[in-house]
């Protein structure tokens, strides 16, 4: 059994096509062997109501990031598809009726991501409905009410430098407890070194982002994910890293 758990965050980088979804989960189990494929669940107009959608760039994503709004009907086909072929299938949820959809497909965990790590509800709700969770946060929030409170209620945190790309001499990883306190890593940089330096310092989790092409204008993620061949290198890496880290 692996000791280190790799997702591939497909996330919005689908460009909202349910074909192009599909072969992504099957080149990530396939091509690069990603334990997990991850998508996103939200409402667009909630998270932006006022249709703006500003990436770093300050370019409005808006747009883009609504096309990639998945429906129940579409999440419970890439689940399905994802049982077909073999792979686990997870959601960051970014409210509580979608993670209604999750309890009716009874996914094997839940994932927060660091925008939604501050909201109590839901994590009320998935402590009426509890099962393994990863949330993500940086440092500065670690000991802030919302993270706080999810690691004390048995969620297993994940480190993440919320900027997109993240430069590698932002992680400041002396500073980083990967066996008190992280369990693993949500890398959004543009280099696999911060998510193969994570394992080496103890994480056993692993989130990445995965795309077919970095320069892809369809969306603002693209950039800071990894490609098959770079993404495949990573997992080769951290299985050979495996066998010494008993």
């Amino acid at each position: 059994m692996n000791k280190v758990t790799v997702i591939a965050e497909i996330g919005i980088n689908f460009d909202g096509s349910m074909p192009k979804a599909k072969y992504m989960i099957k080149e990530a189990k396939n091509y690069c062997g990603a334990d997990i494929a991850k998508f996103q669940l939200y409402d667009v107009d909630t998270i932006f109501p006022n249709q703006e959608c500003l990436g770093d760039d300050g370019r409005n994503w808006y747009e883009e990031v609504k096309r990639t709004q998945l429906t129940q009907d579409q999440a419970f086909e890439l689940a399905v598809y994802c049982q077909e072929i073999g792979i686990e299938f997870m959601v960051s949820a970014f409210d509580t009726e979608r993670l209604d959809w999750l309890a009716l497909l009874g996914v094997k965990r839940y994932k927060i991501a660091s925008r939604s790590n501050s909201d109590l509800n839901l994590l009320n709700w998935i402590l009426k409905h509890p099962k393994p969770t990863l949330v993500s946060c940086n440092q500065k929030d670690v000991n802030r009410p919302g993270p706080r409170d999810w690691y004390n209620n048995g969620a297993r945190l994940l480190y993440c430098l919320t900027e997109g790309p993240a430069y590698i001499e932002s992680f400041n990883f002396r500073d980083i407890d990967f066996v008190n306190t992280y369990s693993g890593i949500s890398d959004h940089c543009n280099s696999i070194i911060p998510s193969l330096v994570a394992v080496a310092r103890g994480a056993t989790f692993v989130e990445r982002h995965f795309t077919l092409n970095t320069t892809s204008e369809e969306g603002p993620d693209h950039i800071f994910s990894s490609e098959p061949e770079e993404f495949k290198k990573m997992v080769s890496t951290i299985r050979e890293m495996e066998k010494c880290l008993d």
